[in-house]
């Protein structure tokens, strides 16, 4: 656990060098405006990936592996292609329609920052694919008791990105860095897996399909919603004034990065064994782990939120050098803003573990559908030219929404269906996606 925590730290640290490394060369300009607009709109395809697949993959690999591990490597084969065959024609359209999809979602931008978001955003292009290989590859490694090498991977993407900006000198050639270290860190993970992978059977290449299940739709809809809200905030932030796309960016990469530690390291390690859990019947210690897990949530983020209270001026000249004061108090409101929505993003995330280990993906649904709900409010009755802070207040609306809805539903989702039970082999199976 440490050692994951450690280079999860160090990964998101090398972002943060990047991200500083960003804002000193190009401080508040319509190249890091560019930048950061066109950064998010492979992240809403990515994030449809790497959400789900934790959710239903993990699970999914860890009770195929408790019967055999050739079933389970014969899984993650058919996913592995599958993946391919969807995101592939993507990444072309990407590359084909990028003036088009900038058009689309940031109509509000300045025409240079729209050129500079093209440019950016053809470059991010592979990672529509590399990124949710790397997760389908980082799932099955955490199935099979491997946590701290994929996560060493990571640190590749960051440090491709700050390679390519030390050697361009230019937004662009960060994103190409990016994309390089995308495409590194996957063939790493690709090389551990093929090491590991049974030979492929004639009685194991093709599996039983996974049946037809109503979480199937409730996973569809999940990550739906949470691609809508990555379009959605960018397109707020764009609408806010020139500066806020950057700014409201910055204050989210530096609010997010407990969130990215919590996540990356405690929640996925509470997801596989939360699998487990189920598995055997044993709901209460669902629960007891649940209740101890939040006692440290609610510690770390009074921490955060205190730090940005106090620092969040000092933080704003220390990443951008020379700022206006009226830039600089917008940076300050947006990380206080968002460090009180911190406690609720925490918890939103120990609550998509808890569903989706006990295979109760219903219960995802309406906490996202809010959150959604809210930046499309956002979006749609905000005036333009508010700033930042009044992007960072609808998002951080968005989460908190979004835990108030989880909360009233905690009863039901610690109280598993299927606690006490003792699964049958072939049920086991079938736990991926409910029933």
């Amino acid at each position: 656990m440490s050692a994951l925590v450690v280079l999860a730290a160090i990964s998101q640290g090398m972002g943060l060098l990047r991200d500083f490394l960003l804002a000193r060369a190009f401080s508040i300009t319509a190249d890091l405006e560019g930048y950061f607009f066109a950064e998010a709109i492979p992240l809403a395809v990515t994030v449809v990936f790497v959400t789900a697949f934790p959710l239903t993959v993990l699970p999914r690999f860890v009770h195929l592996r408790m019967q055999s591990e050739a079933r389970c490597d014969a899984e993650y084969r058919n996913l592995l292609s599958l993946v391919a065959m969807v995101l592939v024609p993507v990444l072309a359209a990407i590359l084909l329609l990028a003036p088009q999809i900038v058009e689309l979602i940031g109509a509000a931008l300045p025409s240079d920052t729209k050129l500079v978001a093209e440019l950016v955003l053809r470059a991010l292009a592979i990672n529509v694919v590399g990124i949710p290989v790397l997760s389908l590859n980082t799932a099955y490694l955490n199935a099979r008791g491997s946590f701290v090498l994929p996560a060493a991977t990571l640190l590749l993407m960051n440090s491709g990105a700050v390679l390519g900006l030390w050697l361009g000198h230019a937004v662009t050639a960060a994103a190409i860095g990016s994309s390089a270290g995308t495409v590194v860190a996957v063939a790493g993970t690709n090389l551990m897996i093929w090491s590991q992978l049974t030979r492929r059977d004639s009685h194991t290449g093709i599996i039983r399909q996974w049946p037809f299940s109503p979480n199937l739709i409730y996973v569809v809809v999940y990550v739906a919603m949470l691609s809508l809200t990555v379009l959605l905030e960018r397109r707020l932030s764009s609408a806010m004034g020139f500066g806020a796309v950057t700014l409201v960016a910055y204050a989210t990469k530096m609010v997010g990065m407990p969130q990215y530690l919590f996540t990356m390291s405690y929640v996925r390690m509470r997801i596989a064994q939360y699998s487990k859990w189920v598995v055997l019947g044993d709901q209460q210690a669902v629960r007891q782990d649940f209740m101890r897990s939040v006692g440290v949530m609610v510690g770390v983020s009074l921490i955060c939120a205190a730090a940005a209270g106090f620092g969040g001026i000092y933080l704003a000249e220390l990443l951008f050098g020379a700022l206006t004061l009226e830039q600089a108090t917008h940076f300050q409101y947006a990380i206080v803003i968002l460090s009180a929505a911190l406690l609720p993003m925490f918890v939103n995330a120990l609550f998509v573990g808890v569903a989706s280990a006990s295979a109760r993906l219903s219960f995802l649904v309406w906490p996202s559908v809010a959150q959604t709900g809210v930046l499309a409010l956002a979006a749609w009755l905000l005036p333009e030219g508010l700033g930042a802070p009044a992007a960072t207040a609808a998002i951080a609306c968005g989460h908190i929404v979004a835990s108030l809805v989880w909360l009233a539903t905690s009863r039901r989702v610690l109280t598993s269906a299927r606690a006490g039970v003792l699964l049958t082999s072939e049920r086991q199976t079938d736990l991926q996606i409910g029933g």
